[in-house]
């Protein structure tokens, strides 16, 4: 049964992400925006019967029985070439001894996501026939290390938040970023504390995709605005 709360967090309508694709059929890239709006809508589970972007996880889109496990797939490995590539960029920008530590965490927690794009979950925990699965123990060990590697990669980048921001405040160079960073951090934790307590009802999916967004987004803004910064102190 859908809530008044999934209706509300619905993802925008395949129209709304046409009208913004538009712009890039007028520069000619007719098959780029084909690609885009498929990649939407699979990400969006439009394609996936049954499947609730709302109440169910991310890793049902790349479950052994998904229409296209391949393309969620690709987007995990996406995802951990960005968050290692903002741990190395960190690595140099970030003070002191915590500031080193967070950033070696961020690149061992984006390393660990390459791997839900080979150990997949079984089916999607919005069917109940999953579920049903997961009682009575008949899932597979790879659809448990998905879940278990997903969970503690998001533990693992809500701590390095953490310690990004007492890297930062130690710094009087980056006293903006530093609050920005405590403030994310909170949210963040607040947010993985909340997914990890179950209690969500149907919001699962929403939470889960909220928590991932400050956890693996931030590291890549901040990397992106630390060198800014960075250069302008140079110069």
């Amino acid at each position: 049964m859908e809530t008044a709360a999934a209706a509300t967090f619905a993802a925008p309508s395949i129209d709304v992400i046409e009208s913004l694709l538009d712009v890039t059929y007028t520069w000619g890239y007719q098959e780029s925006r084909q690609k885009l709006r498929d990649l939407y809508v699979i990400a969006a589970g439009a394609r996936y019967p049954g499947y609730s972007a709302i109440s169910d996880t991310i890793g049902g889109l790349g479950a052994k029985d998904a229409p296209h496990p391949d393309l969620i797939g690709a987007g995990f490995l996406a995802l951990s070439a960005a968050t290692v590539a903002a741990g190395i960029a960190l690595f140099r920008l970030l003070p002191g001894r915590s500031g080193r530590a967070a950033s070696i965490v961020v690149i061992l927690a984006g390393a660990s996501v390459s791997s839900l794009a080979f150990v997949q979950q079984d089916c999607t925990l919005a069917k109940a026939k999953c579920v049903n699965a997961g009682l009575s123990g008949d899932l597979s060990t790879a659809h448990t290390l998905h879940r278990l590697v997903a969970v503690l990669a998001i533990a693992a980048l809500v701590g390095a938040l953490v310690m990004m921001t007492v890297s930062l405040r130690g710094s009087s160079d980056f006293e903006s970023w530093a609050e920005a960073t405590t403030w994310v951090t909170l949210a963040a934790g607040t947010l993985f504390v909340w997914f990890g307590s179950e209690l969500y009802g149907d919001l699962g999916g929403f939470v889960e995709r909220l928590v991932m967004v400050f956890a693996f987004g931030w590291p890549v803004v901040l990397s992106v605005g630390l060198t800014r910064r960075h250069y302008q102190l140079l110069g």
